[in-house]
């Protein structure tokens, strides 16, 4: 990264002409930043190319070019785009005046003479005022842009003319500047030196898009997902209905899968429970006991693999699966699936308690699983 204000870094592709044929002579030279439209801005200094980093790629596209400047290059940057691309009007006697870079009349110039909260105007401007004299008159200043909209209020404190311009404000050619309103580069700056309002936040996994987002919120930042703004096609939507489908029917097959499973687990267990009907326990008794080794045998199985995902998390253990389903998941996702776990063993308790009482002890002991 560059070491010193007026330093930069190039990073550019390969098979990029200047950065690799030109080498020697982009290092050798004083360089000067322009925007798109090729305007020179208006730095007074020269930048240095210190570094070149090379990226490969397999088809050169200049938009993939970077240059890496220092905080103070980048706050000029800033100042200077919000120059370029805001409306700037000034309120005069309840009429409102574009304020343009090539058009002197009414053009905003800064000016170290002038006082801060002061204005200086042209002398023409007192055949605009209804006593005849811009002296103490108020002169608003608005800039707007895409990103934020800024007022300042004036009083015109001077006005100048052929004779008196340079003497106020130390310029002689009157005739570029007549019409010009000069305020104090101290108020000027205040319009335009404003931070960075848009930024872009690449995200690796598309998982921790919401995440980020209401992170980024938590710091009262306005943000806009892109996948929020996205219209979704024929395509997308045939795709979001195959998913459902197919989620529904694994849900479904999951569900009866478990089901049975249970179920055998609870048949083994006949000699147990039949036993327990030959020493006399009810079925109230029964079915308390059932219940209460199901939710037990559930919280294990549960909390054993959530203690597996935990380990998995803190690389203790490396399970690939369990990475997948901590991505996946959500804490949400994890408190259904423990409820409904809970449910089931429940709901099957209750239905394997009638059937153990349906048939008689003798029987029920004897029965295979």
């Amino acid at each position: 990264m560059p070491e010193n204000d007026y330093e930069v870094v190039i990073e550019g592709n390969t098979n990029d002409y200047y950065i690799k044929e030109k080498l020697n002579e982009l290092l050798e030279s004083d360089l000067y930043l322009n925007d798109n439209y090729n305007r020179e801005l208006n730095y007074d200094f020269p930048i240095k190319v210190v570094g070149i980093k090379y990226v490969e790629t397999s088809a050169y596209n200049y938009t993939q070019s970077k240059i890496y400047v220092s905080d103070l290059i980048l706050d000029k940057l800033q100042f200077q785009i919000n120059q370029s691309y805001s409306k700037v009007q000034i309120l005069f006697e309840d009429q409102y005046y574009e304020s343009t870079t090539y058009n002197p009349y009414f053009a905003l110039v800064p000016n170290d003479n002038v006082p801060k909260g002061k204005a200086y105007v042209s002398r023409d401007l007192n055949d605009l005022c209804s006593n005849g004299s811009a002296i103490n008159k108020n002169i608003n200043i608005e800039v707007s842009n895409i990103y934020y909209e800024d007022e300042i209020e004036l009083k015109v404190a001077r006005t100048y003319n052929k004779n008196t311009l340079e003497s106020l404000l130390d310029l002689t050619n009157y005739d570029s500047v007549n019409g010009s309103v000069f305020v104090n580069t101290e108020d000027y700056n205040s319009l335009f030196n404003k931070p960075s309002y848009q930024s872009a936040v690449l995200i690796d996994n598309v998982e921790l898009i919401n995440e980020t987002k209401s992170n980024l919120e938590a710091l009262n930042l306005n943000v806009l997902a892109i996948k929020d703004i996205l219209i979704n096609s024929g395509e997308d939507r045939i795709l979001q209905v195959f998913r459902t489908v197919v989620t529904l029917v694994l849900s479904i097959t999951l569900f009866f899968i478990s089901y049975l499973v249970i179920k055998i687990i609870l048949k083994s267990r006949n000699v147990y429970y039949s036993t327990l009907r030959m020493l006399g326990a009810n079925k109230k008794i029964s079915r308390q006991l059932l219940i209460i080794e199901l939710f037990l045998d559930a919280n294990i199985a549960y909390f054993g693999f959530i203690a597996l995902l935990v380990l998995n998390k803190y690389n203790i253990i490396r399970i690939e699966l369990f990475n997948t389903i901590v991505e996946y998941l959500k804490f949400t996702d994890f408190a259904v699936v423990y409820l409904i776990l809970i449910l089931m063993s429940f709901f099957i308790s209750l239905k394997y308690a009638r059937q153990l009482f349906r048939n008689s002890t003798i029987k029920t002991y004897n029965e295979e699983v």
